[in-house]
């Protein structure tokens, strides 16, 4: 893959995720997650196309997964819980994401 774009992970300040041009088409982009070993070099997990993201989070909602709507700082939105609440049944009843 050649990176393009990286920023840490939320969920942990140790690995980062990667945007770039993917390792079997230099023309599609693709994804990975990656971490940091113990000497600090990168190690990189899977990747995957970048259009297979939003199958990624249906497949989490389909499984029973909450999504949450969090501002900066990472406090829930006051009314968030709506607009999820109508993304994550709407895909629990057979609607799709897609990137435009």
């Amino acid at each position: 893959m050649q990176v393009q774009h990286t920023e840490v992970c939320r969920t942990d300040p140790n690995c980062e995720l990667c945007e770039g041009m993917s390792s079997w088409d230099g023309n599609k982009k693709s994804l990975k997650y990656g971490w940091f070993t113990s000497n600090g070099s990168r190690a990189r997990g899977g990747e995957f196309p970048i259009e297979a993201t939003p199958q990624f989070v249906e497949m989490a909602v389909r499984l029973g997964r909450d999504l949450k709507l969090l501002d900066a700082n990472g406090n829930p939105i006051p009314g968030g819980e709506f607009l999820t609440g109508l993304l994550q049944a709407a895909i629990r009843s057979g609607c799709k994401l897609s990137f435009a």
